[in-house]
Order: C-alpha cells, then structure tokens, then sequence
C-alpha cells in the first residue's frame, strides 16, 4: 500500500498555511493560552483537509503480475516484415520475469489472436488468417484491451509502420490512458519498391450540357519512369497520354463536353514501366448534372407517345422510352431521371420489382410521378389496391357521391377439348381459369358473379351469387376441367336466362371460346338480353374459332370483341371488362375542365388562356372516372360530375401528378391545334417542374467523405430542432437498400459512416425528418476506390501524436520490451471527497470556538497545575534558604556569646585597655555580619511579597474569568471546608516543618502565619 497525489503541487500551500497560522496567532482577541492553542489547533487541521483534498489525496494497492501482449501488423504495407516480427516476439521474451504472461495478437484489416495469454509463449509463425488489404490499429488496440486481465499489471507493443487508413486510432487514447497500461511502439519501415499508384481523379460537380470542362489526374510514384495514362467515361475511352512520371505527385489534365443529363462516371488507368502493385492503378469518379435531368417516359401500347413526344421536344425536355416490360428497377438507373411518366400503361404488363423501386423513388428519394388515362389506365388498368394507387393522388374507384350501379357479370367459358392448347407450359383453359379469376378480384362484395363451363353440354361451376367469399369462387373455377366437344349456344342461352332474372342494375357477360358453333341464330336470344339491358362482350382464343360469329354477337349485345392467343394477357382483358361494362369508368363526353384552384401551376396556363382571347381552357372529349384523396390539390374537374381531371399531392419526398385525360390527342385533339400549342406547352412545363423540383431546404448541403473501406456521410443545416431526425438511405450496385440513422455531432451537423467493402458507386438519399414527416431530401453518392492501404505515407506523424498524446514510449531493441516493468494497482480510493466532508465539519467547528468562547479545559488546567507547581517549587526554596541563614545567625550569635563569657585571668588589669580594642574589630564583624544577614533577609522577604502579589493577581484573574468557580477564604483559625469543591483548580501547599521558629519570627520570610490565609476554587455546580 501507498499514498498517492493526483495534484501534488498542492502540497506547496502547506508551509503557506502554516506561516499564515503563525502570524494570526498574534492578533487573536483572547490571552487564555488554551483558547488560543484549541483555534490554532482546529485552523492547521482545516488547511490541512483542504490541501490534502486539492492534491488528490489516496490509497493505492499494487500488485506484482504483467501481462504483455503483442500487436502485430501483418497488413500488405509491411508484407515482407513478418518472419521480422517473429523473431523480434521470441527475441524480447528471454527478458520477461516469472510473473509476466504473454499473448499475441496479428492485424490488418481486422485482427486475430494468434496466442492468448499464457506464461511460455509458443510462437514460431503465423497461422491466422488475417485480411491484409487494410490496416486498423484502432480495432487492434480495443482487442488488446479486452485481453488485458483485471488482476495484472497491462503491457502492450505495437509493432507497425503506423500507416493506418481504416478506423481512428486518436479516438481511443482515453481508453488506453484510462486502462494504466504501458504502451510501447516499435514503429517498422515501409516496404521500399518502385511503385505507381492513381491518388486522386477531379470531375466538377456541376457541368451545363455543352460546356466544356476539365479533369485532372493525380499520379504519385517513387521512381521516375515512363506511363501511359487513360481516361473513360463509363466504358469509352476518351482520352490517352503517355508521359514521363517523376517521383512524387504528377499532375495529368484531360478534357471533355458534357452531352448527356444525369450522373456520369469517369475512370482512369495508369500503366506504368515500374510498378510493383497494380491493385491501386486504377480511380473512379462521378458528376451529377442536375440541371435538368430526363424524364422516364413508360409507353404502354405502340404509337401512344407520339403526340406527347412533341410536346417534351417543343419544352426542350429530355426523355427516354421504354415499354412496361423493358423499365429500369434498380435505383441507380431510376435515379438519373426526373419523373415516371405512365402514358396509358397496364399495371399486370408491368416488370416485376418495378412498382415497388418506383414507390422508393418517390417517396423516399424526391422523384416524380406523373400517371395519364386511357384505356389502360387508373382502374381500366388495374391499379385499384396497389402501391400506384397509394402513390397516386386520386382513388381508383368512382366517388362516393355518385352512386355505382350494382352488377351482374356472367362469365361463359369454353372448356372443351380443344382448350387443352398451349406453349407447353400452360394451357389455354389455364388462361381463361386465371381470367375469370382476376376479373372476381375486381368485383365489389355487392357484385353479383356466375360462372357457366361448357363443351356439348353445359354447368354452372359458380351459380349466380353475390361475389362475397371470393377465395371460394376462384377456388371452384380453378377446378374447371378439360371436357370435350363444342356447343356455345345453350351455355349462352343459360347466362342471358339467369342475368335476366337477376336485380342488378348492369348486367354482362363474357363469352370465351376458341371454337366453332354450328348453330348460328342467336338474333332472338340477343334481342332477349337487349331488352333486360344485358350486354355481351366475347374473346375468340386462337384461329380456329368463329371470329365472324363472335363479333356479330358482340356487336348485337353491345360489347367489345378480343381476338387473342396464347401470349395476350386474357386476365387484363376480364379486368378491364368488369370496368367497362358498368359504363361508368371511362366517360366520354365533350366539356371545358373546370379550374378549381389558383394554384400557380394552373393559375398561369389559364391567364395564357386569357390571353388568347379563351372563355376558358381547351375541350376535353373523355377521361377515366377517378375520386379525389383528401390531401390532394385538384387543379381541374369535369363540368358535372366534378370527377378530377387534374391533381397532384405530395407522397413523401417527392410528388405525384393525376392526369386522368390522355396524352395521345384521342381525348385531347384540342390541346393539339397548332392555336392552343402555348396553353399546352406551358401546362406541362409547370407539371413537370412540379414534379421535378428540388426538395432540399435552403442552408441544407450533404458531404460524402472516404476513409478506407468507409464512407463519412455529414449532413448540414440550419433548419432543426428536438423532433428533427436524419436518415441515410444508402443503394449498392445490385439496388439493396441499406438504412441508416446520422448521430447529431453539434447543433445542425449529422454524421454516420457506412461500409462500401464493395468497389463501386453508391448511391445515397439523405433524407431530415421532423417526426414522421420528411421535410427535406438530398441525393448524393459515394464511389470504393482501392484500399489505401497501397498508398505511401512520407509524412506520417500518426505513431507520434498517440504516444505523446497516451504517456507511452518507443522501443528499438527486443530487450527494451521488458526494461521497464508497468505498475499495478489492484484498488485505489481516493480521499478527496472525505477530506472535504471533514474540512466542513472543522470549519462549522472552528465557528462554533470563536462564537461560545469555546476554551480547550484540559489545556487550562495544565497550565494552571505547571504554574501551581513552580510556585511550590519556588517556595520550598526560599524556605530552604531561610533556613540556611537562620542556621547561621544562630551559629554566629554562639560564636558572639562565647567571646563574649570568656574570662581570661592573666593580665586582665594589664591589659583592658588592649583587650577593649582587640575585640572592637570583633564586634564589629559580628554586626557586619548580621547587618548583611538582614539586609539579605529583606530582600527575600521582599521577592516573596511580589511574588505572592503576583500569586494572589492570578488567582483574581482566574477567578474573574472562570464564570464556573467559587472563592473560599480561610481566616486564621478556620478550619478546612468539609465539603470542597468537586474539582478544585489550585490547592494549598502543605506546611513544610519550620526548622527554627524563634529564628523566624521576627523576619519577614513566609513562616506558618503568613500562610494562615489561602484560596481554594472549585467548578460551580450546575
């Protein structure tokens, strides 16, 4: 165990405070010396508490285990290194002591353990297999992370030429900080070969059609030599020079017009003398010019764009055609376009995966949607229930207000011999079950249905009935089977019998057959259905059928005739009759379109009108019976029936127009006279932009950055708040979508990073929401080059930066792994908050002192108890000296009584007069003596007068100050208090045996009757 500081320049302040203590010990109110100690006392404590707590004050526990692990990179930049890295492995560990483990770990694009943590390491070479196209030394560091064991010491030595291009090491320096490994690099040299690589290839973003522009390449190598450079603009070469490199950066321009809209890719190709890796030869690049992309024009029967063609050519609008079954499904091609135009197209003729790239497109990409009518179209063309309806901004079916007749439909089918036809795949009875089946899926649950099967014979496979439970009547009409001979009349008879029975206000059947009838006389039964108002459509499968018969009876009963074979779409047909049998769809009538809003897309083509001297806008002559959706804007209607005739909405990103007249001039042939070509012209130009206008806010831009095999999405504006969210909608190649949300990095800035493992162009729509509404959209795109891990890096400061930024060292030499050994700390707690906790107490405390007159007792009553002592000392000693001088009066007064008793006999008369002057000298230091005995005598009794006063001065003061003490006076001849106080602060002095009392009594020394008087104090009982 140690104390440890996280600050320790703190402890500087320690001498400060005490100073500080020192000299405001001077200037404290009271003189009680233990008052005065308790404060400094309860001060020194808080400073130090503070001090200790602002240096980061704690414990900590170590311990003596290492675990080193190795970090090995293996990547193709230091491919030649590996048996290196071996060696230097096996070469380090002879220095490891008893308790070091040792693990190793090889990385590049990933990483992989190739020995865990054991105390004998078995390491002669790489086993793993580890991709080398990269270099990762964040992921490498994470995995030397997690291995570091919780009961060890931590050492980790990366050994790598610190070329990372995937991941972000710096990202991660606080984690290796806050582990408290060691961290060693051993940094590795390059693999030094000529080599030539393609850095950089620049395309403008923006390019206008015909403006010439340039591309500049950029080439690095560290050789000179010679190389020829090529330019392709998807798979056209487009340009070539061959040049002479210098070693480092060379710069290579190109030329090119722009010719075509939409995004166009450029790559280049530099074959050089001297190379080594031809993997990074080779750049991509892309401009999306979005001045004006084309329109995807999908024509649904030959010859129906025509007239809508010269209407784009007069708006100079670009467009491609395609037909139903050749249209674009993937995103990418989608992409390049503006709009999707249906000219009269059936949705069943539709490719597959068509419809629901489509809806992606525009709902969350910003595309546009422009349906017309025809024959084919909105509900004659099956998209009732569909994902076209749900785009569309009008519904399929006819509006509520307007009542819709209940139907009777009748469908006759011929299931004789001959119906066994077919491709080899199917049959063509398998095409008329499949018919009859579709046309059920577009009968309303009020509907009435019957099917009638027939060879020579008939029956009723589905007797008339409400079309309710249609999975059971497609169920029995996919049993038909194969019969034999033909006899049309009596099943028809049979149907026209039922329906004139039934109360359905229209009545209809269909009549299939591919066959002949010998009985030709159908005027009486063709009269019967005319009267109950049955109409009769028929459909001759093949050649071999009576054409001439059918369609007299088709005409007669006030249908269509279908001739078809193996390859027409029999399921379209029955659709479209259940529609156009209730003759309420497709409406054909002479009126002006009704204007029913000012918006600006119409509001101009009707001022044109105006202009030219209309009463309002060109006839229309028929359109498709369409109802309204309630979020849609409905520009024009029809003059009764106000059914929309023009309409769009917004359908998520992007905007869906509903044209429900046609643009083949059927209809329309007033819109295609040479004196409203301006009305014409400029209605569709405001369609188009519309449709085709940018959906991005204004301050709102998204950059796509690389970073090995990863794209940096960030996405700025200055539009936001809580609810707004960022979404990326990222296509690959093949057109899979992926979607990902962008974490907010600060106030308006969004970023995320995708993976782009895949060479190739990435399409991607990044999309701002507000909730669930999409309020913004911007399209971009991202391009894979080749991995930089084939790319050199003179100017590398990578390895540096971190081992600054981390504490860590660089190592040379195998024996330097192991020179210093890493410290372990198995707990430590730090202090600092307790000292505070303490420090408040200690300062509520030393208040506390200063506000009560708090004194510290037990040093007081030292103080008192030491003083007591000396004063007993003190008087024991002048008692002592007394009796010294009292000891030698007495010897000299015997001295002066024997001189003065002695008789001497001999010569006494003789020699008086000598002996009067011999003991003169003698009495006269005798009273010498005495006087200077007394005089002493007097100054002692004078020291011990002052010293009592100063005695007695001090008892006054402590009496005076001591609000808890009480004062007893003993006179002369009082006896002690029987009941002292609890705890008296001095007591008397015991009287000491006076050696001599006649030598005492007539001096002024302390004798037992100065010391009659005495002071005793005591705590005042509470």
């Amino acid at each position: 165990m140690s104390i440890s500081f996280d600050n320790p320049w703190y402890l500087l302040l320690i001498p400060a405070a005490a100073l500080f203590l020192f000299i405001t010990q001077f200037f404290m109110f009271t003189r009680e010396k233990g008052k005065k100690i308790g404060q400094i006392l309860v001060r020194a404590f808080l400073f130090l508490a503070l001090i200790l707590s602002l240096a980061g004050f704690g414990l900590k526990f170590t311990g003596r285990n290492t675990t080193t692990i190795y970090l090995l990179d293996v990547s193709d930049s230091v491919r030649d290194s590996k048996q290196d890295l071996v060696t230097f492995v096996n070469e380090s560990v002879k220095d490891k002591k008893k308790h070091d483990y040792v693990s190793v770990i090889a990385f590049g694009e990933d990483s992989m353990v190739e020995q865990f943590t054991s105390e004998n390491l078995a390491f002669s070479k790489f086993q793993r297999e580890v991709n080398t196209g990269a270099t990762n030394l964040e992921e490498a560091v994470n995995l030397a992370l997690s291995q570091l064991p919780d009961d060890s010491a931590g050492r980790i030595v990366l050994v790598t030429d610190g070329n990372e291009n995937e991941g972000a090491l710096k990202s991660i320096a606080s984690e290796v900080i806050a582990s408290g490994c060691a961290f060693e690099v051993k940094k590795l040299e390059e693999n030094v070969s000529d080599e030539v690589y393609v850095s950089d290839l620049s395309v403008p973003n923006q390019v206008s059609i015909g403006e010439k522009f340039n591309i500049e390449v950029e080439v690095e190598s560290n050789v000179a030599c010679d190389a020829t450079v090529k330019l392709y603009a998807g798979r056209t070469l487009k340009g070539e020079q061959t040049t002479h490199l210098q070693k480092g950066t060379n710069k290579i321009i190109f030329a090119d017009t722009q010719s075509d809209e939409g995004l166009k890719t450029y790559k280049v190709v530099v074959e050089a003398q001297k190379d080594t890796m031809t993997v990074n030869n080779e750049f991509s690049a892309y401009t999306n010019i979005e001045t004006q992309l084309p329109l995807l024009v999908v024509e649904g029967q030959d010859g129906n764009t025509a007239n809508f063609k010269r209407i784009l050519d007069s708006l100079d609008v670009g467009y491609d055609i395609v037909t139903p079954n050749t249209v674009p499904v993937d995103m990418a091609t989608l992409m390049q376009y503006s709009a999707v135009v249906f000219v009269d197209v059936f949705a069943g003729d539709l490719r597959d995966g068509f419809v629901d790239t489509l809806n992606d497109y525009v709902k969350n990409n910003g595309g546009g949607f422009i349906i017309t009518g025809g024959s084919n179209s909105y509900a004659l063309g099956g998209y009732r229930d569909t994902l076209i309806e749900e785009m569309s901004p009008v519904y399929m079916d006819l509006n509520p207000e307007n009542e819709i007749p209940s139907m009777a439909m009748c469908m006759v089918i011929d299931h004789s011999g001959s119906m066994s036809d077919g491709n080899g795949v199917v049959t063509l009875l398998d095409l008329a079950k499949q018919a009859a089946s579709a046309a059920v899926d577009y009968l309303r649950p009020d509907d009435y249905v019957e099917v009638i099967a027939f060879d020579d014979t008939y029956s009723r496979v589905v007797p008339l009935c409400p079309c309710e439970d249609k999975g059971e009547i497609q169920k029995k009409i996919s049993g038909i089977p194969m019969g034999g001979g033909t006899s049309i009349y009596p099943a028809l008879e049979a149907a026209i019998n039922d329906l004139v029975r039934s109360d359905a206000m229209v009545k209809h059947v269909i009549l299939l057959t591919d066959g002949q009838d010998y009985n030709d006389d159908y005027d009486d039964l063709i009269r019967i259905a005319n009267d109950a108002g049955i109409t009769v459509s028929c459909v001759a499968l093949g050649s071999g059928c009576n054409t001439q018969l059918l369609q007299r009876i088709a005409n007669d009963g006030k249908g269509r005739m279908f001739t078809s074979d193996i390859d027409t779409d029999l399921p379209r047909i029955f659709a479209q009759e259940v529609f156009l049998a209730s003759n309420t769809y497709l409406v054909n009538e002479t009126f002006s379109p009704t204007v029913t809003s000012n918006d600006k897309v119409i509001r101009e083509v009707v001022e044109e009108a105006k202009r030219s001297d209309m009463d309002g806008l060109p006839n229309l002559y028929g359109y498709v019976a369409t109802t309204k959706k309630d979020r849609s804007i409905q520009l024009l209607a029809s003059y009764q029936q106000n059914d929309p005739i023009l309409a769009y909405w917004q359908y998520g990103l992007g905007k869906t127009v509903a044209w429900t007249s046609d643009v083949s001039g059927e209809w329309t042939a007033a819109y295609s006279e040479p004196k409203n070509a301006e009305i014409t012209s400029l209605m569709w130009h405001n369609i188009i932009k519309l449709v085709s206008e940018d959906n991005g806010l204004e301050g709102t831009y998204a950059n796509v950055e690389q970073n090995g095999n990863k794209a940096t999405i960030t996405y700025n504006t200055d539009k936001y708040d809580a609810n707004s969210k960022v979404m990326a909608y990222v296509y690959d190649e093949n057109g899979e979508v992926k979607e990902i949300e962008l974490d907010p990095k600060k106030p308006g800035v969004y970023e995320a990073q995708i993976d782009t493992k895949e060479t190739g162009i990435y399409m991607i729509n990044v999309q701002q929401k507000d909730g669930e509404d999409i309020v913004s959209s911007i399209n971009t795109a991202a391009i894979m080059q080749y991995s930089l891990e084939y790319r050199f890096y003179p100017d590398n400061t990578l390895l540096e930066d971190f081992v600054a930024s981390t504490g860590g060292t660089f190592i040379e030499n195998p024996e330097d792994v192991f020179a210093i050994k890493p410290e372990f700390v198995k707990a430590r707690f730090n202090l600092w908050i307790p000292l505070l906790i303490i420090a408040s107490l200690i300062f509520l405390f030393d208040i506390a002192v200063r506000r009560f007159n708090f004194s510290l007792a037990f040093v007081d009553k030292a103080a008192a108890k030491r003083e007591t002592n000396k004063i007993v000392r003190e008087e024991m000693k002048r008692k002592e000296e007394a009796a010294n001088l009292k000891e030698e009066v007495a010897r000299n007064d015997a001295m002066k009584e024997a001189q003065a008793n002695q008789v001497v006999p001999e010569k006494k008369a003789s020699k008086k007069k000598k002996e009067k002057v011999s003991a003169q000298p003698e009495v006269d230091e005798t009273l010498a003596s005495t006087t200077a005995f007394t005089q002493q005598l007097k100054k002692t009794n004078k020291k011990m007068n002052e010293e009592e006063n100063a005695r007695k001065s001090i008892f006054d003061d402590m009496k005076a100050n001591s609000g808890s003490s009480k004062t007893f006076e003993r006179k002369p001849g009082d006896a002690v208090p029987t009941s002292a106080p609890t705890t008296p602060q001095f007591k008397a002095p015991k009287k000491p045996a006076t050696p001599n009392k006649g030598a005492g009594e007539g001096t002024g020394s302390l004798t037992s009757a100065s010391l009659k008087t005495r002071v005793w104090v005591r705590d005042d009982d509470k």
